[in-house]
């Protein structure tokens, strides 16, 4: 008798989990497929259209750039991020990812941060790789202002560049810029996460050891590329100055001529010394 009463408590819910996974992976699978479709019939629409009109050639050319643009910026962004993320877990894998014990409600939990740091490194790497791919497609005019740009003679008298370089290469250094000053960013946040999670665990295990002096140099580097590519960046503002609208004429003043251009000067060497130091 007790051994059916035994047999009446047990609950099998194994297959009920089971379905109900695949229930969402059938509803996201269905979502990709209509997103899909809905592209790849925009794309038929749009290359009916230009061919209509005789330019189909500049409708695949623009096409075939975007595709190469995202695979590689997403391609790129992706690995740069994962490469980043496997090189800390090298180094904080033997702090950072040991268990821990958490009190809630006055009782102790086992925690392993290994379980979700890793799944979550790979997670950011690819969002971030698909947000970045998505973002620099969208530019593929400067890439090919930049591919295709005419040798150009001309100069301006106060920075000496070309004019091909206003036209054609700083555009797509500004676009550069951004990008890595986002990927870098990311890196230091990434290293300030891992040197947080090493932290000395007092909780129920006070012999715990620590390694500062490798957290340490892991966000000097990071915060080192983060200042290089500033800098860059403060390099490049200082140029759109020269068509920048003013009250009674367009260009450099004498004040930015004189004071604030060499100022950016000055921090973009001040942000290279840091970073020197700090690497």
């Amino acid at each position: 008798m007790s051994s059916k009463v035994r047999d009446a408590e047990v609950i099998d819910v194994g297959p009920r989990k089971r379905r109900g996974r695949l229930k969402w992976w059938l509803i996201a699978a269905a979502i990709l497929l209509l997103i899909s479709l809905s592209r790849i019939l925009s794309i038929y629409l749009s290359a009916l259209w230009f061919e209509s009109l005789g330019y189909s050639s500049v409708y695949w050319y623009v096409f075939k750039v975007k595709l190469a643009l995202f695979a590689a910026s997403a391609l790129l962004t992706a690995l740069l991020l994962s490469a980043t993320f496997l090189l800390f877990q090298r180094l904080f894998g033997a702090y950072a990812f040991e268990s821990r014990t958490i009190i809630l409600n006055n009782q102790p939990f086992q925690f392993s941060p290994a379980r979700f740091i890793r799944p979550l490194g790979w997670l950011v790497a690819a969002l971030f790789g698909l947000i970045y791919g998505f973002s620099l497609k969208d530019h593929w005019r400067q890439f090919a202002l930049y591919w295709n740009q005419p040798a150009t003679s001309t100069h301006d008298p106060l920075f000496g560049k070309s004019l091909g370089f206003y036209l054609f290469s700083l555009p797509l250094y500004d676009v550069l810029s951004s990008w890595l000053l986002g990927v870098t960013f990311i890196i230091l946040c990434a290293a300030l996460a891992y040197s947080l999670l090493g932290l000395p665990q007092t909780v129920l295990k006070p012999s715990v050891r620590w390694s500062s002096g490798s957290a340490f140099r892991a966000v000097c580097c990071a915060l080192a590329l983060f200042l290089l590519v500033l800098s860059w960046g403060t390099y490049l503002s200082r140029f759109p100055f020269l068509w920048q609208d003013n009250a009674t004429f367009s260009g450099v003043t004498y004040t930015e001529a004189h004071y604030t251009l060499p100022a950016l000067l000055i921090v973009c060497i001040a942000l290279i010394i840091a970073a020197v130091v700090y690497w």
